[in-house]
Parts: C-alpha cells; sequence; structure tokens
C-alpha cells in the first residue's frame, strides 16, 4: 500500500513539459515577433507620414501612443474573451483586425489614423494577441515557466530588432501607405502579419497541457 501511494504521488507530481511545450513556446515567440512590428510603422515613417498628411507630429505621435494604450486595454478585453472562445479563435480575430486596422490606416485620414491604430491594431489586435498568448503558454511549463515566458516576451525586443529597418527601407521606396499595405498581405523576410499570424495560429493543436486548464 506504502509503495502503491508513493507511486502515485510520483506521477501525481510528473511534469507536464516536453518539446511540445517549446514548440508552442518558440512558435508564439515568432507570432509576437511579427505582431509587435505593428507597432513601428508609425515610430519609422513619422516624417514622411507628417509631410504627406501635412500634420503637426504630435498628431502622429498621439496615434502611435494609441496602439500601446490600446495592446494594455486589450489585454483585459481580449483575455476575457479568450477564457470564453478559446486562444485559437481569440488570435485570429485579433491578427485579423490588425490587418483590418493597417488597411484603414493606410488611407490617409487622420480619423482612419486614429481608430486604424488605436482601436483595430491596439485594442482589438495586439492586446487580443500578447495577453491570450502568455496564458497559453504558460499553461504548458510548471517547472521552466519563468523562462518561457521571459523568451516569448523577448518577442517584442526581437520586433524591434528587425522591423525598423525593413520598414524604413520600404518606406523609403515604397511609400507609407503601401508598406503598411505589404506588411499586411505579403510574405517578405519573416512573413507579414495576416499571411503569418493565421497559419501560426491553426497549427497550435487543442490540447490540455497540466491541470491549470485546458488551452484552445
Amino acid at each position: 500500500m506504502a509503495e502503491a501511494a508513493t507511486g502515485g504521488e510520483a506521477a501525481g507530481h510528473r511534469s507536464i513539459e516536453g518539446r511540445a511545450s517549446w514548440r508552442a513556446a518558440f512558435m508564439t515567440l515568432a507570432i509576437l515577433s511579427i505582431s509587435f512590428g505593428s507597432t513601428l510603422l508609425i515610430v519609422v515613417g513619422m516624417k514622411p507620414m507628417q509631410e504627406a498628411l501635412g500634420t503637426e507630429r504630435s498628431v502622429l505621435a498621439l496615434a502611435g501612443a494609441l496602439v500601446w494604450i490600446g495592446t494594455g486595454a486589450g489585454g483585459v478585453l481580449m483575455g476575457w474573451l479568450a477564457d470564453r472562445i478559446g486562444v485559437r479563435a481569440t488570435v485570429a480575430i485579433s491578427a485579423s483586425m490588425m490587418a483590418a486596422g493597417l488597411a484603414l490606416s493606410s488611407l490617409g485620414p487622420i480619423w482612419a489614423l486614429y481608430v486604424g491604430q488605436g482601436l483595430m491594431v491596439g485594442l482589438l489586435g495586439n492586446g487580443g494577441i500578447y495577453a491570450p498568448l502568455l496564458v497559453y503558454v504558460s499553461r504548458w511549463f510548471d517547472r521552466r515557466r519563468g523562462t518561457a515566458i521571459a523568451l516569448i516576451s523577448s518577442g517584442q525586443y526581437v520586433a524591434g530588432v528587425v522591423w525598423p529597418s525593413v520598414f524604413e527601407r520600404g518606406i523609403s521606396s515604397l511609400g507609407w501607405q503601401a508598406t503598411m499595405l505589404a506588411y499586411i498581405d505579403c510574405f517578405w523576410l519573416l512573413g507579414l502579419v495576416f499571411g503569418a499570424l493565421i497559419p501560426l495560429v491553426f497549427f497550435m493543436k487543442r490540447v490540455k497541457p497540466g491541470a491549470a486548464g485546458p488551452a484552445h
């Protein structure tokens, strides 16, 4: 009886981590490295956008700030949604909203820039990608959870290293509006938002990694 109890206790403490855990982490890192490039478009293109739109730099700076405000606020809203419809569906919706927001922003009017960036790219876009995926990955780990979270969080910094030079070249050769549109629907270097996020999302299997609850 004692041996059975010991064996049952050992089985109960068996780690949930494995190769699938790290595949989920690196997949999420790739998604965030792509999606957070959207926050850098206005920063890189501020001067040519200001000249093209004939507006003050503060107007464009506000649009850039709204992306981050929306991302923070959207994490609460879209995290709630992910609990109800699942992470895969939430991230797919958010990727679509980011694509639509960038398309709207490329039209030119200031109102379109604010709505496209603040509401669609920020609140409903990145807000629905970062927080739900953070929870998703945490459910795959019980021993190296901190390492995994640190890994996927570095996606923001990977985006900061890679995308500015890509956007700078795109804006100088194509213009800021064409670069926004190219970022939506083309595979260019790492793969772009709508072309890369959706396929990556649907490679996530519907699983129950550990006792933390189901991750859809």
